[in-house]
């Protein structure tokens, strides 16, 4: 299916969670993001919930073991260390969104 050396080991997975991941109209996408930023800050504008960075995020991808087991989802620690690095910013957003909605 795919050939070449970009496609062999985790390059498939970082090749195809890169893909999936680019905004198809990047106006409507930017469009999009400021209206989602926009409702989130006004959905909870007091809350002392201290938030995670993107870069805290990426810190602790790049630290985890790698060698394990994958767990229930089939997702290894090499799977998250070498993916997009948009990866960092929608699992921040995710943990933040978690924990400001609960």
């Amino acid at each position: 299916m795919f050939s070449g050396p970009f496609f062999s080991g985790h390059g498939v997975f970082a090749f195809i969670f890169y893909n999936a991941c680019c905004p198809n109209d990047t106006v409507l996408n930017n469009n999009i993001k400021l209206k989602f930023e926009t409702s989130l800050k006004s959905h909870c504008p007091s809350s002392n919930v201290q938030l995670f960075t993107v870069e805290l995020v990426d810190l602790c991808m790049r630290t985890m073991k790698t060698g394990k087991a994958a767990g229930y989802d089939g997702i290894e620690t090499e799977h998250l260390r070498h993916a997009h690095p948009v990866l960092c910013v929608m699992l921040c957003m995710l943990v933040n969104s978690m924990l400001i909605h609960g």
